[in-house]
């Protein structure tokens, strides 16, 4: 019975991950805002930078596509 409690844990399945992270990013939900220290700000400079790179890594290969 979660009636009374202050705190509530929910667990999204794997697939969902990506979508659920870019829309918490779009709402300013982050490691850095949630964790405004240094750990926070490597976490969310770390999400970033994985999403850039994912995002770099589809550029270059729809680029180099053949009739991209």
């Amino acid at each position: 019975d979660q009636a009374g409690a202050l705190l509530v844990k929910y667990v999204l399945p794997q697939a969902m991950r990506s979508q659920a992270m870019q829309q918490l990013y779009r709402m300013n939900v982050t490691n850095a805002s949630l964790f405004p220290d240094l750990e926070g700000l490597a976490r969310s400079t770390a999400y970033e930078l994985e999403v850039m790179w994912e995002r770099l890594l589809d550029d270059a290969h729809g680029d180099s596509a053949p009739g991209a």
